[in-house]
């Protein structure tokens, strides 16, 4: 083959998102239908003039776990027969006693460069005596990278006001001997390559960070009570922890790794104060009397004074009842004998368009009941209209709270776990979930670095003597954590 043609060969094959269709009808956890699979390789080959060969060669592979379980949520208080409002929320009570959610994802990556040179000297002189000329004394360059990203995610209601949302993620590195990964040229090594991955395979690779949050909301049941409907309210809490590989030095030392983890308390609410004015009547009417949609009735050109009359006979022993029908809380009532004299009477206002006789004679009387003065045409009244919308003049207004912890420590020596922060570490299980202890203090002593119990670190001069303490793990006399 002449070396003075270039040629770039390039190979791709993917296979993406490849499933099977097979889902329970009560959707199961095992169902196939839950795991997706990808796949692909590109391979790039070059050669040339000044180029033996040039490989470039990548790899992906990813599996995909999604299950969300279709189920009724147990209601033990849902066939109560009370119609109280105040049981409402003792009816609408639920449990939710599967997660909505669970995710999972893998996928590994590796990149693999390989190029050797050609000798141009040599090949000039025509000193080679391989087959192919102009490669001898020239090494070959290498460059690799083996990756292995891990994500799970969860999303549990476990009512209908309980909401709660787990995740975590791990980018992990497959650690490779450093040279060519060529079987042909080189199996020895090969060999040893094969059996480094393979066990760096087995111990899930060595993370290169962490990452973990957990979030949960609570709304309070404020809307279940009718004296408390007008106030909706919820709280949430959300934390995250980070843990991020420190730096290795040429020379071997170890600069520590990072962790940090915050956590946020947040509160929201919000009152709808015109739901609670409107819970009294009168300030209802006057809500509805301000309203856009308020329409005032208008009075017709000519309208009869409206009166009723009637005849009744008195009994000496009983009261009567008598519907007037003029729909007003203060009418007008008079009586008259059937020689046209005037009669008192006493008499009681039951309701708009009722009242009841108190007097107990055996007269026959002519009865008179005109509607009374209507007391929304009183100034006074109108008055205390426009008061009373003044004084809503505040028809909502929100409430907001909110406190943030974080920190970081830097100089952090113990490795991150395997699975959800977890690992063996000494004689315990060092527990990378989020902290939600108190702040702990920064010191800046030189002092040698340790702890009281579950507390932050001090220098040891500081530390009484009557409590006990033991060394840190710190990677420098400067840095401070607390286990």
């Amino acid at each position: 083959m002449s070396i003075a043609r270039e040629i770039t060969t390039y190979r791709n094959f993917s296979l993406s998102n490849a499933r099977l269709g097979i889902i329970s009808k009560n959707p199961m956890p095992y169902d196939p239908g839950n795991f997706t699979f990808s796949y692909s390789r590109s391979l790039r080959h070059n050669q040339g003039s000044t180029t033996a060969y040039e490989n470039e060669t990548d790899w992906r592979g990813a599996m995909t776990y999604n299950y969300a379980p279709v189920y009724r949520p147990w209601e033990p208080f849902k066939s109560m027969k009370s119609k109280s409002p105040w049981m409402r929320f003792v009816k609408e009570f639920n449990l939710n006693w599967l997660p909505q959610s669970i995710a999972f994802n893998t996928d590994m990556t590796r990149h693999y460069y390989e190029l050797q040179l050609r000798d141009l000297e040599a090949l000039t002189a025509g000193t080679s005596v391989s087959g192919d000329t102009g490669i001898e004394g020239i090494p070959i360059s290498v460059a690799k990278e083996y990756l292995w990203n891990r994500d799970f995610a969860l999303r549990w209601d476990l009512t209908k006001n309980l909401r709660l949302n787990f995740t975590s993620a791990t980018h992990a590195e497959i650690e490779e001997p450093y040279g060519v990964v060529n079987k042909d040229l080189y199996p020895d090594e090969y060999t040893a390559w094969k059996d480094t991955v393979r066990r760096s395979l087995l111990s899930l690779g060595r993370p290169i960070d962490f990452q973990q949050t957990f979030n949960a909301t609570y709304k309070l049941p404020f809307d279940k009570f009718p004296i408390t409907d007008w106030i909706s309210a919820d709280l949430r809490f959300a934390s995250s922890y980070n843990w991020d590989r420190g730096v290795s030095l040429s020379d071997g030392i170890e600069m520590g790794n990072t962790v940090s983890n915050q956590r946020s308390i947040d509160v929201n609410s919000r009152f709808n104060l015109e739901a609670f004015y409107n819970k009294i009547p009168y300030l209802k009417n006057v809500n509805r009397r301000f309203s856009a949609s308020y329409r005032k009735p208008v009075p017709a050109r000519e309208q009869k004074p409206r009166r009723f009359d009637k005849e009744v006979q008195l009994q000496a022993d009983t009261t009567l009842t008598i519907n007037h029908g003029m729909n007003s809380r203060r009418p007008k009532v008079s009586a008259l004998t059937v020689d046209g004299r005037r009669y008192p009477i006493r008499y009681k206002v039951l309701n708009a368009n009722t009242l009841r006789i108190d007097t107990q004679d055996t007269a026959r009387i002519k009865l008179t009941v005109v509607p009374g003065p209507n007391p929304e045409d009183g100034w006074w009244y109108k008055f205390g209209q426009h008061a009373a919308r003044f004084a809503m003049s505040v028809r909502n207004f929100s409430f907001t709270y909110k406190n943030t912890y974080a920190m970081t420590l830097p100089g952090f020596r113990p490795e991150v776990g395997d699975m959800f922060g977890q690992k063996k570490h000494g004689a315990s299980l060092l527990q990378d979930w989020i902290s939600l202890s108190a702040s702990p203090a920064t010191a800046t002593s030189t002092a040698p670095c340790k702890t009281i119990g579950s507390s932050a670190m001090t220098p040891s001069s500081a530390l009484p003597a009557a409590m006990p303490s033991k060394t840190c793990n710190c990677a420098s006399p400067l840095s401070r954590y607390a286990t």
